[in-house]
C-alpha cells in the first residue's frame, strides 16, 4: 500500500486511514484526560498550555516581510483549540529571528530554552545548516527535543534529541538527478553550493549522484553565504561559459535571485533546480521573476494551488483566525504543515506529557501523516525519517510557484 498522494506515476499514494498511521483530524483521537501532577510540572507544560519555541530565519536569507512568521504561527493551534486542544491543552508559540547567523541562532535558542522555558524547539525558514546544527547541538545538551527541516546529516547524526521533519538534501538528490535525466532530458550540469563546511556532504552527495546518473558536471563551485553582486556576476559568467543546461543550487534565496538576475543580464537562462525548503516560496518568484524562469525546487510542503485538495482546512482556518487580509500564503502553509505534524506527535505522546513521553512516541516507529508534509517515522537511531517531497516550479507570468509533483520519490 502506498502512503501518500502524488501527481506523478512514480510517487506514493495516500494510505488508507487507520493502522499504524496517525490521523490528524482528532476524530479518532482519545478523549481528553486530565493531566497528572507530574505532567503539569514538565518544563513548558501546564494543565492548560504547551509552549513551543520556533527558531525562524525571518531576516537575512530571503525577502520576507518582518511579520511573515507571526501572521500564521497560531492558525493551526487555534483550529485545534476549537476542537478541544491537545488533551485539553492549548499550544502557545514563541518565534525568534536567528537572522541567518550562527551566533544569533545560539542566542535565540538559548533564550527560548533557558529563559522562556519552552517544551520543544522547532526550526522554520531558510536557516542554513550552520544555524540548524548549532541549535540542535545546544538543544541536545539541554535534553530538549529539536525538530528541523531536513538539511545536513553531518553534525546532527547521533544527537539524542534531534529529528528531521523532511528529507535531507542528500535524501532528495536521487529525485533531483532522476528529474534532470528522465524529465528534462538534460546532461550538462553545474553545481553551486554555499561555501560552508556543513554543506560539504551535500556537495559530495549531488556530485556522486550526478555521476552515477550519467550527467556531465561542467562546473562545481562554492559561493559565499551572503554573496555580493560582483561575486554573483562573476559566477553567472562562469556558468555561462561552462555551457551548463541545468544549474543545481543549494544556497539562500537572496543568492539565487541575484545569480539569476546577473545570468539573465548576460543572456544566459539555464534551468535552476535544487533541494531545500524555501527557494520555492512565492516571495522568491515575486522578487526573482522573470530571471528565474521555470526554476524547480523540492519542498516539504506543496504550494497553494493544490492545498485545497490535500487539506481543505488550511485556507478556511487562515481566513477565520486571521481575516481575509492578508490572504492565506505559503509561509503560513509551511507553518500549518509543521504545526500539524507536531500536533500529531504531541497527541501520540499522551495526556501525561513530558519530554520523555514525547521522545518515546517519536522513537516508537509510528508513522505521522499530515497530507501536507511527508509521512515521517523514526526510531531510537533513525532521525531522518521522511521518504518523499513535493516538487515546485516557478510560474513567472503569475509570479508564483506551482506544484508539479506531490509526495514524489523519483521520476
Amino acid at each position: 500500500m502506498h502512503e501518500e498522494r502524488t501527481m506523478t506515476r512514480r510517487s506514493a499514494k495516500v494510505a488508507a486511514a487507520g493502522g499504524a498511521m496517525i490521523a490528524l483530524g482528532l476524530l479518532a483521537a482519545p478523549a481528553p484526560v486530565l493531566p497528572t501532577a507530574a505532567a503539569r510540572a514538565e518544563t513548558g507544560v501546564t494543565a492548560t498550555t504547551i509552549t513551543i519555541g520556533i527558531q525562524a530565519t525571518v531576516t537575512g536569507a530571503a525577502p520576507y516581510p518582518q511579520n511573515a512568521f507571526d501572521i500564521g504561527k497560531d492558525v493551526y493551534w487555534k483550529y485545534i483549540a476549537a476542537k478541544g486542544g491537545i488533551f485539553g491543552r492549548n499550544v502557545q508559540v514563541l518565534v525568534r529571528d536567528d537572522r541567518f547567523d550562527t551566533q544569533t541562532a545560539l542566542n535565540v535558542c538559548g533564550d527560548l530554552v533557558d529563559v522562556q522555558k519552552v517544551f520543544i524547539l522547532l526550526e522554520l525558514g531558510p536557516a542554513s545548516p550552520d544555524e540548524i546544527t548549532a541549535c540542535a547541538r545546544y538543544a541536545a545538551s539541554k535534553g530538549v527535543p529539536y525538530l528541523s527541516a531536513g538539511a545536513n546529516q553531518d553534525g546532527l547524526t547521533g544527537l539524542a534529541t534531534y529529528f528531521a521533519t523532511s528529507q535531507t538534501y542528500a535524501q532528495q538528490h536521487p529525485a533531483v538527478v532522476s528529474y534532470i535525466k528522465n524529465v528534462l532530458h538534460k546532461t550538462r550540469l553545474a553545481i553551486v553550493v554555499t561555501n560552508t563546511a556543513s554543506l560539504n556532504e551535500a556537495q559530495q552527495s549531488i556530485t556522486q549522484q550526478a555521476q552515477m546518473g550519467g550527467l556531465n558536471i561542467v562546473r562545481n563551485s562554492r559561493i559565499s553565504k551572503i554573496a555580493s553582486d560582483s561575486e554573483m556576476q562573476s559566477e553567472a559568467n562562469a556558468l555561462r561559459i561552462s555551457g551548463a543546461e541545468v544549474v543545481y543550487l543549494l544556497t539562500a534565496p537572496v543568492n539565487f535571485t541575484k545569480l539569476a538576475t546577473n545570468a539573465q543580464a548576460q543572456a544566459y537562462n539555464p534551468i535552476y533546480m535544487g533541494p531545500g525548503t524555501t527557494s520555492g516560496l512565492n516571495l522568491v518568484a515575486q522578487v526573482g521573476c522573470p530571471a528565474i524562469g521555470a526554476a524547480k525546487f523540492f519542498s516539504p510542503f506543496p504550494q497553494l494551488d493544490v492545498i485545497d485538495n490535500l487539506d481543505p482546512d488550511y485556507k478556511t482556518s487562515y481566513q477565520k483566525y486571521n481575516g481575509a487580509v492578508p490572504p492565506a500564503d505559503d509561509v503560513g502553509l509551511a507553518e500549518w504543515g509543521l504545526s500539524k505534524l507536531v500536533g500529531a506527535m504531541l497527541q501520540a505522546a499522551g495526556s501525561n506529557l513530558t519530554r520523555q513521553s514525547f521522545m518515546a512516541a517519536l522513537q516508537s516507529g509510528q508513522r505521522f501523516a499530515t497530507n501536507v508534509y511527508p509521512v515521517v517515522s523514526y526510531s531510537s537511531t533513525a532521525r531522518f525519517g521522511a521518504k518523499s517531497a513535493h516538487l515546485l516550479e516557478a510560474d513567472c507570468p503569475n509570479r508564483r510557484f506551482k506544484t508539479i509533483a506531490q509526495f514524489t520519490t523519483g521520476f
